[in-house]
């Protein structure tokens, strides 16, 4: 499992949100398995998504199909998102 960091900036997040929510089915094709939006508290239309994802590989083929860049225009995504991959270093305690 990894941790994949989305950022981007978005016209407006509520008319983006929706979009978000409808590509729930493509997403857990991309072997997603969970994931947290962000707003950033600075910029409202500035939206972090943090994903967990068990095969980077399926979910590196989602980032690259026809029907998310689609999705990216339609939804108001602004230039191109950031991604970040992760993996798991350890856990502490605070």
């Amino acid at each position: 499992m990894v941790t994949v960091i989305v950022n981007h900036k978005v016209k407006d997040f509520d008319t983006w949100l929706p979009f978000f929510e409808q590509h729930a089915e493509a997403r857990r094709t991309g072997s997603v398995k969970g994931a947290k939006v962000y707003r950033s508290a600075d910029d409202p239309n500035n939206v972090t998504v943090i994903f967990e994802v068990a095969d980077p590989a399926k979910f590196q083929e989602l980032g690259k199909s026809d029907d998310l860049r689609a999705i990216l225009q339609e939804s108001g995504v602004i230039g191109t998102p950031t991604f970040t991959i992760l993996n798991a270093a350890g856990t502490y305690p605070v």
